[in-house]
């Protein structure tokens, strides 16, 4: 293990997860991940971080991890202390790893915070993307176990203790080794997919006017896959509009019906809703100075028309 660079704040912390892969990376360059995916990996590696918006669960996670820490010592009888290194791998310091707390005597201690909705994924076990990267830090580190504490919701908090698995070490390695020398370090794209078109539109928020490409074979098939699709959203929408119709006119007015199978409600929500025509109507300087000055790109596919 490498000691590469102490970090004291939070941009100096994104600016170094720019010059290697981490822990948080190497579930999304698997393909296993349901946050990211191999595409917006590059693009952070390539051209930063895309979005650096510091979320409220974000800080929440960082605000509540010292007490969180505190009450997995109390549990465990275990001390553990903070360490604001970049730590590398021996040969290839490009493998980074940034641990929440290493613990006195061996180990480390994984902490993560989430809503009470997920708590079907913490029980009796870890999820994936979370556990590859506790074996991420186990492999860079040289430690044989490590914890995760798990604080979901209010109520809930949970501690599971993980060995280290080699083997699943060596093949992120790999993996992680062929995807920094064949994509990142020649700066050539993978092949996004669907749930890296967010990232798409904000690496590529402008046109260049008045040009065209010779488009690949694989376009021509994504485009007509795409119109299917929005063929069948379509024939979908409409089926589900004419279910909703009947639904509606059969509760009429009551809040509530059923059949021996099923629960029908109508109400409405208890949340508040935004009326954008009012504000336009009765403010406009403010909808005006609130509307977003730049429009994203539009995607249409057509036909072409030969001669």
């Amino acid at each position: 293990m490498i000691k590469l660079q102490r970090y004291t704040n939070r941009e100096e912390w994104l600016e170094n997860r720019r010059t290697g892969i981490g822990g948080s990376d190497i579930a999304d360059i698997l393909g296993i991940s349901r946050y990211g995916s191999p595409f917006s990996v590059w693009v952070a590696k390539v051209y930063g971080a895309s979005d650096l918006r510091d979320t409220g669960a974000m800080r929440f996670g960082r605000d509540t991890e010292p007490m969180l820490a505190k009450w997995f010592e109390e549990d465990t009888g275990l001390k553990t202390r903070r360490n604001n290194y970049i730590l590398a791998h021996d040969d290839y310091p490009f493998l980074i790893a940034n641990i929440d707390r290493e613990i006195v005597g061996g180990g480390i201690l994984e902490i993560k915070t989430t809503n009470a909705y997920n708590k079907d994924s913490w029980d009796d076990k870890v999820p994936d993307e979370y556990m590859c990267q506790l074996q991420w830090y186990l492999g860079i580190t040289g430690n044989s176990f490590g914890y995760f504490c798990c604080l979901m919701g209010s109520r809930d908090f949970v501690i599971y203790k993980v060995d280290f698995d080699k083997e699943l070490f060596d093949v992120m390695v790999n993996k992680a080794v062929y995807f920094w020398n064949k994509f990142v370090i020649p700066k050539v794209a993978p092949i996004a997919g669907g749930r890296d078109i967010d990232a798409l539109k904000r690496l590529y928020p402008e046109g260049i006017p008045e040009t065209s490409i010779e488009l690949s074979e694989a376009a021509e098939i994504a485009a007509c896959q795409r119109k299917e699709a929005l063929e069948i959203i379509t024939r979908q929408t409409k089926i589900k509009d004419e279910a909703e119709a009947i639904l509606r006119q059969e509760m009429g007015d009551n809040e509530q019906g059923a059949t021996d199978n099923i629960i029908v409600t109508l109400k409405k929500p208890k949340n508040l809703s935004f009326d954008v025509d009012k504000l336009k109507a009765e403010y406009p300087e403010i909808y005006n100075e609130c509307c977003a000055k730049e429009q994203k790109r539009r995607l249409n596919v057509r036909e072409s028309i030969k001669n």
